[in-house]
């Protein structure tokens, strides 16, 4: 959106760097779309890595939450979540945590807590050492990812990297990292309809988590050997 004679600057700069590229790298299909329809020119997809040596399943103990992961935004779709879980039934209704950065929007984590509030759900919404991370994704129940058309998607590979089912959203580049119900699922960005699908996932005592296939799609397509080589063939 041009809003002053800077912007405008500005945007000539950008397209001029993005047709003066050899190469443009971008993080997913989702993302080449984007680049394509913004600047009329083709990126080759070259897909991020997450560190499978650092994200390892960690289970301490039982657990009764779900998981949301994001900085405090709106983008992330927490409020999302939210209301997701406040559509279960309260015999069947989880814990939400929200882990997010260090970073404190006061307003927007108070529109969280009310809307938990209104909704009868159970949040807490807390920030964690680096070290933790695994741990905090391992014990998780679920992993929600309902980011508002999100590039990619980290979260949900540290999830099944961790060996944590996922349900996300079936838009942006969550479509390309949640490929196979076997560690995770994508649904309609809909209350209702996604309720429905984590009412049956949490009551589903036959479920049986794939971990073997779990490790071998993150070593086969997301380390980041595998995206060092990808960059590599770029040139």
């Amino acid at each position: 959106r041009i809003q002053s004679w800077v912007d405008l600057i500005l945007l000539n700069i950008d397209r001029w760097a993005a047709h003066g590229a050899s190469v443009i790298a971008c993080n997913s299909r989702y993302s080449r779309f984007k680049i394509q329809k913004a600047y009329s020119t083709t990126a080759k997809v070259v897909y991020l890595g997450v560190d499978n040596n650092f994200f390892v399943p960690e289970f301490d103990s039982d657990s009764d939450y779900v998981l949301s992961v994001g900085r405090l935004h709106p983008s992330k779709g927490h409020d999302f979540c939210i209301k997701v879980i406040g559509c279960l039934n309260n015999n069947e209704r989880p814990k939400l945590v929200v882990m997010g950065d260090s970073t404190v929007d006061v307003r927007y984590t108070k529109y969280l807590n009310d809307l938990a509030e209104s909704e009868g759900v159970s949040l807490s919404i807390i920030t964690v050492d680096e070290n933790e991370l695994p741990s905090v994704y391992s014990q998780a129940k679920l992993v929600l990812c309902c980011q508002v058309s999100e590039p990619l998607g980290l979260s949900a590979l540290e999830a099944i990297c961790c060996h944590s089912y996922v349900v996300g959203v079936s838009e942006g580049g969550i479509l390309e990292t949640i490929i196979d119900e076997r560690v995770g699922k994508t649904v309609l960005r809909d209350v209702k309809v996604f309720s429905t699908v984590i009412s049956n996932f949490l009551s589903d005592q036959s479920f049986v988590y794939d971990h073997e296939f779990a490790d071998m799609y993150i070593k086969s397509e997301w380390t980041w050997d595998v995206s060092v080589n990808k960059i590599l063939q770029l040139t």
